[in-house]
This record gives structure tokens, C-alpha cells and sequence, in this order.
């Protein structure tokens, strides 16, 4: 049995900083919406950044921190660390590109079996991935979820511990990157992690980039049935300034330029590359599907709720779900 991690006071104490931090930026993303009635509850009652900088609270900290950096640091470090970069709007398709990328893994391990991608870009994005797996540090939300009472005790509700796990993912990140390990951040791909992005690279970092896009008709009913299964609300509002967020101009399409490789695909039924850079070039495979991941920057929230709306999901089926 692998030996745990002792992490370092230092690190704990980032949690509570940026749990503290996330709550006084954030208040839209946390409970969007409210009157300041029920915000000025939610922050004094409810939101679990007040309880960060206990003792309990930091060794609850200390656990998770230190099971991830158990499950990731076990190979060897490489003299230049890659950050392998995954972002997109909820109910994209991240989190099955990366299962599937694991699956494959395992599947080369287990049966020697090697089927390539059919897409050279993808394919280098997944060796680079593959590379990275072997030294590297992620946060590791359904981790959070799972360690932290409250979130069970709420019925599920993140929004109590998002400002928590937001402290969380910045202390592991911070710790990552002093230890040298690779990197592999799924995000959101706006609102500020494009710039820190940006910043890891040019600290010595080798970045490679795959932005998941998906029609929003499709986007909103993978979120509708999410939301069943998990017996969590859904937020079309939410989902929509995603959608416009991530393709803005200034966004990720400039760090999937900037890299050492980058990859655009759009998952409806599969996987399809719109889209490569590697080493600033950029190559274009579909080029419809560039024009609308460019055009949703320019639609306002409302009229890309109203292409939800083709796909039968309307406001209350989202909210209500």
C-alpha cells in the first residue's frame, strides 16, 4: 500500500484563501438570481468556505489532497511538465472524452490492444494525455463531493460546497505544480482559467488543449437527462452563458493557438474534430462547424436559450428536472 502524502501547511491554507475569495467574486455563479436576503443566508448559514480554516475542516483537506497526489505521482517526472488542458460548457462531452481516453489505457495494459483515433490531432492529444497520466495531480471533484458532509446533507446541492471545492482545486493546482507533476485541468474554458492557463505555460509548462463544443440543442438535453439521473436542478441560464462564454473570441481560441497543440471537436453522436493547431498552425476540417462555434459568441444568453428550445427543453423542464 502506497504511503501517504503529508501535505504542506502552506498548501491547506490556500483552501480556505481561495474559498473565501471565490464566495466575494462569485455570487452570480454560486446563487444567481437571489435578493440579498437570501444570499446574506446562504453565505452566514449555509456555504461551507466559513468552515475552511478549522482544524477539522483542514484535515478533511489534508485527506483529499493527500489521496490525490497518492493516485497520481507514480511515475517518473518529466523534465518538462505537460498541461493537458480540457474545457467546454457542462454536458459537453469532457468527462466521456477523458473515460474513454482512460479505457483505452487500460485496454493497452490489459489486452495490448492499440486502436488509434482516426484524427491525427486527436491522436496526439491522447498520447500526450497518455504521457502525462503517469505523473500528475487532478482535481478531483466527485472526490470533493464525496468527503465533504455537507453536500450529501444538502440533498446534493453544490452550490454549497463550490466555494470550498473552488479553494481545493487551487491549493492542488499550486501544489502540482511545485511538485513538478503534469497537469490535466477540466474546466469550463472561460471566465479566467484561459489567462491562468496561459500564465502555466509560459511559466515552463508544454500545453495541449481540446475544446469540447456541442450543438445546444444537443448540449440541453444531455443536461436535462444529467440532471435526472442525478436528482440534481439544472440551469439553462447557467448552461447558456457557457455556451456563449467558451466561444468568445478571446477565450479559449487563442490558447489552443498559443500551445504546443490544440484541438476543436463537436460531439453530437460522436466525436469530430472541427479544427487543429499545432504550434500556431491552424487547420480547418469542418468548416460549418467553426462558423456556429464562432457565431454562439456573438448570440446574446437569450437567443441561444431559444435554440434550446428546439430541442423540446424549455425553461421549467431545466429548472424543475
Amino acid at each position: 500500500m502506497k504511503k501517504a502524502i503529508d501535505v504542506p501547511g502552506y498548501i491547506l491554507d490556500m483552501v480556505s484563501k481561495y474559498a473565501n475569495s471565490y464566495v466575494e467574486l462569485s455570487r452570480e455563479r454560486l446563487m444567481p438570481n437571489v435578493s440579498d436576503e437570501v444570499w446574506a443566508d446562504f453565505i452566514q448559514n449555509r456555504s461551507t468556505h466559513r468552515l475552511a480554516d478549522s482544524s477539522e475542516r483542514r484535515k478533511i483537506h489534508q485527506a483529499i489532497l493527500g489521496e490525490i497526489a497518492k493516485r497520481g505521482l507514480v511515475g517518473e517526472r518529466p523534465e518538462r511538465p505537460l498541461l493537458i488542458y480540457v474545457c467546454g460548457p457542462k454536458a459537453s462531452g469532457k468527462t466521456t472524452l477523458l473515460e474513454g481516453f482512460q479505457q483505452r489505457i487500460e485496454k493497452e495494459q490489459k489486452q495490448g490492444v492499440y486502436e488509434e483515433y482516426e484524427a491525427p490531432s486527436l491522436e496526439r492529444f491522447f498520447q500526450k494525455y497518455k504521457a502525462a497520466v503517469a505523473y500528475f495531480m487532478m482535481a478531483d471533484f466527485q472526490l470533493f463531493k464525496e468527503s465533504l458532509p455537507e453536500f450529501a446533507e444538502s440533498g446534493g446541492e453544490y452550490a454549497v460546497i463550490r466555494a470550498e471545492a473552488a479553494g481545493l482545486n487551487e491549493a492542488c493546482k499550486a501544489w502540482a505544480e511545485e511538485l513538478g507533476a503534469c497537469v490535466i485541468i477540466e474546466q469550463l474554458g472561460y471566465g479566467g482559467i484561459n489567462r491562468e492557463v496561459l500564465k502555466k505555460m509560459k511559466s515552463g509548462y508544454e500545453l495541449h488543449t481540446v475544446a469540447v463544443s456541442a450543438p445546444p440543442t444537443v448540449n440541453a438535453q444531455r443536461l436535462l437527462q444529467r440532471s435526472r439521473e442525478k436528482d440534481e436542478a439544472a440551469d439553462l441560464d447557467e448552461l447558456a452563458r457557457m455556451i456563449r462564454g467558451i466561444s468568445q473570441p478571446d477565450e479559449v481560441l487563442p490558447v489552443l493557438e498559443a500551445g504546443a497543440s490544440g484541438a476543436l471537436l463537436f460531439s453530437d453522436q460522436n466525436y469530430r474534430v472541427v479544427a487543429s493547431w499545432e504550434k500556431g498552425r491552424e487547420e480547418v476540417f469542418q468548416p460549418s462547424d467553426m462558423e456556429r462555434f464562432r457565431g454562439y459568441g456573438g448570440m446574446s444568453e437569450n437567443q441561444i436559450k431559444g435554440l434550446f428550445a428546439l430541442s423540446g427543453v424549455g425553461v421549467l423542464d431545466l429548472r424543475n428536472s
